[in-house]
């Protein structure tokens, strides 16, 4: 439940308390078991958030009970998505999750396009500008706010009553949205380019809804039109 998972938190942050009261880098060893949990303790730092996020990416789901561990981590990215403190760190997590898909040999059996997803949507609520200047830089690329919708306060108490269908329509939702979003970020941060290369390798074995949508990220970070 989430007053456990609460709690549990609480713990891990206390046993990861230094003798001068300063919080620590939890270093327990990240599992399907514990992931959720150290996900929403990924606030603690910068390098837990990159740490709980380069493992999320990394499990590839042929390995595992499909069903159950797709869940998780559907969960745990939920969980992750709200921790980047500002833009640089925000532009460093993209760019090391496309880097992720490019060691692994692509977006199969990964949940990376859908972590970066919900990242990206949930930035994009929580910087109250982005709309107005989403108007200003780009009037022709409408951005779809249903994503935002969905990552309000609201729902963090009840994602985890979600059936697997609904959680998989929600991750199917932010990547419809995220094309439009992260283009406009990328020539926010000046990274357009580095994201549009990355993006066409990994297009190349790409399938599916992570086809799509890395289709439509080429075409907007290179100038094109929704």
């Amino acid at each position: 439940t989430s007053i456990s998972a609460y709690l549990e938190c609480v713990t891990t942050i206390s046993a990861s308390t230094t003798s001068d009261g300063s919080i620590g880098c939890i270093q327990s060893e990240l599992s399907f078991e514990n992931i959720l949990v150290m996900a929403s303790c990924a606030s603690l730092s910068s390098k837990q958030t990159k740490r709980v996020e380069t493992w999320i990416a990394r499990q590839d789901l042929r390995d595992n009970d499909s069903s159950a561990q797709l869940r998780m981590l559907l969960l745990s990215s939920l969980a992750v998505a709200p921790h980047s403190r500002n833009d640089i760190e925000m532009k460093e997590s993209i760019v090391n999750l496309f880097d992720i898909m490019l060691v692994i040999s692509g977006t199969h059996n990964t949940v990376c396009m859908e972590l970066i997803a919900a990242k990206v949507a949930y930035w994009w609520d929580s910087s109250n500008n982005m709309n107005d200047i989403s108007s200003i830089l780009h009037p022709i690329h409408r951005v779809s706010t249903m994503s935002s919708f969905f990552v309000s306060n609201n729902l963090c108490s009840d994602v985890q009553m979600l059936s697997n269908k609904d959680l998989t329509a929600l991750f199917d939702l932010f990547l419809s949205d995220l094309p439009q979003k992260l283009a406009l970020l990328c020539q926010l941060w000046k990274i357009s380019d580095d994201i549009s290369n990355r993006a066409k390798r990994l297009l190349k074995d790409a399938s599916g809804n992570n086809k799509m949508c890395l289709e439509k990220i080429i075409h907007l970070l290179e100038g094109g039109n929704r």
